[in-house]
């Protein structure tokens, strides 16, 4: 399997199709920089972050090695701080630095044992090293700790859609859906591949047809959603 580092998946299945998760507003990734922001500067992304101003543009920047820097001198001074830890993490996974971002989130864990996000941070992390056992552990923590946070159980039907066990990558993508993110394309693919894999081509027009509604130009929904006809189409030729 192949990944994209960011908030990309490109998987090869068995049926030879390529699907690119591409996730809107980072819903399945890592937690959008803004939160991080909020929780690290206790003000709105629009106020003034004098002290942190410079970490947070090299972020958005994507000048990865240049926020790693400032972050490594920022946590020299406050070592206890966790949300230094998460960014830094973050900056780590978006350079394929796995192992150093999972040491981050480990260190934000042990700041915060309780934090809902850092288990699905290091999660994230451990699914795009290729450590799916681990992965599926943080994010079932996570879940544990904050059952209604919804990018958790996408990042986690990610996991199952990668190693073949749709039955629950559906579960949890309906799930995801139930908590309100009904405006995901990327959710209703998933959702429509999964059940397209299970045989459940009725389900999976339904779900891809969302999809493509949602987002018009989304070539994968597309390409799944005429297979999924056909699949349909030929299950009703059979009965």
């Amino acid at each position: 399997m192949n990944h994209i580092v960011g908030y990309q998946l490109i998987a090869h299945h068995q049926s030879s199709i390529v699907l690119n998760y591409k996730i809107y507003c980072a819903a399945l990734s890592i937690s959008l920089i803004t939160s991080s922001i909020l929780l690290l500067s206790g003000c709105s992304p629009k106020g003034p972050l004098p002290k942190h101003e410079s970490v947070l543009r090299a972020l958005t920047e994507k000048r990865y090695e240049a926020a790693i820097n400032k972050l490594d001198t920022l946590i020299a001074h406050q070592p206890d701080s966790m949300q230094h830890y998460m960014l830094r993490g973050y900056a780590h996974d978006k350079l394929q630095n796995y192992e150093a971002g999972i040491a981050d989130f480990t260190t934000a864990i042990q700041l915060d044992s309780s934090s809902a996000t850092a288990y699905n941070n290091r999660g994230y992390a451990y699914y795009l090293s290729d450590q799916p056992q681990l992965a599926e552990q943080d994010y079932t923590r996570a879940i544990r700790l904050d059952s209604t946070f919804s990018p958790t159980y996408g990042n986690r039907t990610l996991l199952y859609v990668s190693i073949g066990q749709y039955k629950q990558a559906v579960q949890d993508i309906d799930r995801a859906l139930v908590l309100g993110d009904t405006l995901n394309s990327t959710y209703y693919n998933l959702k429509g591949y999964s059940e397209l894999q299970l045989d459940h081509p009725t389900l999976a027009v339904r779900a891809l047809t969302k999809a493509v509604r949602l987002h018009s130009n989304y070539t994968d929904a597309l390409s799944n959603l005429v297979r999924a006809r056909r699949s349909l189409s030929d299950s009703i030729r059979i009965k």
